[in-house]
């Protein structure tokens, strides 16, 4: 770049940064607008559940399920786990729980028909260690009013004894999801704080970012309305990571302007410090908008869903910073004055000192721990499962499948959509799935016995 051309740009920047100043009230009534509309329209925000609806259609999974759900119904099921009871009071619970409106069947040893019990299953499987299995099948698939309040009903009805509840059918990922989240959010604005203050110049600086990032999120959970729906992912995650993908967007700007007010006054400082900082805090936002961008190129719909929401609060971000943050610094420029305070930041020269010493040294370590760290990264497993997944805090449905498993086998199902017309053919897939040493178990119509030794694949006259 030319001295020429330096020159434009810098009276281009200047220009820009003197506009926005001067209309600086202009802007702070479109932002109260702007919330005002952001405000009204969260409620409106469409939420999705299910992330088995961002599946690829030319996924087999989602293939299957959209055919699983023409053809069939996929009835509610638990498993229940009574702990500390007694053989005949499980007897009774069972007997009890079957009587609730929209339980159409409650299995246990003893209690049910040996002609519905599994081959090779026996008393251990329902019942040991003064804890006993129930087996409950519901009448309507579990996202039906009916499974709900039978589930409610059952839960009511077992609160005398400790019980662990297996199931899908009232769980709810999303209002999980937004809990643990709260939490993250109250902890993340804890350290914030704490490192603002340590680090701030002014106690004011940090009030100011407080409304600068309110804003932003207000502003980008408000227009999610835009895109019809999101998922609840998307929904939960945005604004943690809005404050953390762009906090040091404002700090950026505040530090610049803080630097340029030692030479001039509060409006001049706000103008050359904006116009510095448009283009130094414009750059940085590109790495991050990139990042979001290859989430868009998923095939998986979430990563598109998240990566648009969250390209949208960056956006959004920039825009507060740079429109409605100048205004704010210069409502405040007395306040900011009168709560400056010394720097609590210690110097850091030494360890500046140490890292050009030990220049020569730090490479070779880095590189081998690169080297390792390479190495060991192909060691690392993966869980494909969201629900088998085990961390320090686990929700009910995680608390629950440990808890059984710990005493019984606990099956793990799937379900293998074929053509129908053909029990023959059904017959021959299902002989050749019986050969892998995986499978405990199959069950399908060719394999359904009718009498002694016939099955419904097997050729009558």
């Amino acid at each position: 770049m030319t001295v020429m051309e330096e020159k434009k740009s810098k009276n281009l920047m200047i220009n820009i940064a003197t506009f926005i100043v001067n209309k600086r009230n202009a802007f702070v009534v479109l932002f109260a607008i702007a919330c005002i509309y952001s405000a009204l329209s969260i409620s409106k925000v469409s939420v999705i559940d299910d992330l088995t609806d961002y599946l690829s259609d030319s996924t087999e999974t989602r293939q299957g399920l959209d055919i699983q759900d023409e053809e069939f119904i996929t009835y509610g099921s638990a498993k229940v786990l009574i702990t500390n009871i007694s053989y005949e009071n499980a007897r009774k619970a069972a007997e009890s729980l079957e009587e609730i409106d929209g339980i159409s069947d409650v299995l246990f040893y003893d209690y049910i028909d040996e002609d519905d019990l599994y081959e090779d299953e026996t008393l251990s499987d329902y019942y040991k260690d003064a804890s006993a299995l129930l087996n409950v099948s519901f009448d309507e698939a579990e996202e039906t009013e009916l499974s709900q309040k039978a589930m409610q009903k059952m839960r009511k009805q077992l609160s005398d004894y400790q019980v662990y509840f297996y199931t899908t059918v009232d769980k709810d990922d999303a209002a999980d999801l937004q809990e643990d989240m709260k939490v993250i959010m109250v902890l993340m604005v804890i350290i914030i704080l704490g490192v603002l203050l340590f680090t701030s110049g002014t106690y004011m600086e940090i009030l100011i970012f407080a409304v600068t990032f309110l804003v932003a999120i207000l502003l980008n959970m408000g227009t999610n309305y835009w895109f019809g729906s999101i998922s609840f992912i998307s929904n939960a995650v945005a604004a943690v990571l809005q404050l953390a993908l762009s906090l040091d967007y404002a700090i950026i700007f505040f530090h610049r302007f803080m630097e340029e007010h030692e030479k001039y006054d509060v409006m001049e400082a706000v103008i050359v410090a904006l116009s510095k900082a448009i283009p130094e805090i414009s750059s940085s936002s590109l790495t991050t908008v990139s990042g979001m961008v290859a989430l868009m190129l998923m095939q998986f719909g979430i990563g598109p869903d998240l990566g648009l929401v969250l390209t949208k609060a960056i956006l959004f971000s920039l825009l507060t910073v740079f429109l409605l943050m100048p205004a704010l610094i210069i409502m405040s420029a007395k306040a900011i004055t009168r709560t400056a305070h010394r720097n609590f930041v210690p110097s850091i020269r030494g360890w500046g000192r140490l890292v050009v010493r030990t220049r020569f040294l730090v490479l070779p370590v880095f590189f081998a721990v690169m080297a390792a760290a390479i190495i060991l990264s192909s060691r690392c497993e993966y869980i494909y499962d969201t629900n088998s997944i085990i961390s320090a805090r686990m929700n009910e449905y995680m608390t629950s499948k440990l808890r059984i498993q710990s005493s019984f086998e606990l099956p793990n199902p799937m379900a293998i959509i074929i053509p129908e017309g053909s029990y023959q053919n059904e017959a021959k897939i299902m002989s050749e799935l019986e050969q892998i040493e995986e499978l405990d178990d199959i069950t399908g119509l060719a394999n359904i016995e009718v009498g002694m030794t016939k099955t419904i694949s097997s050729s009558m006259n």
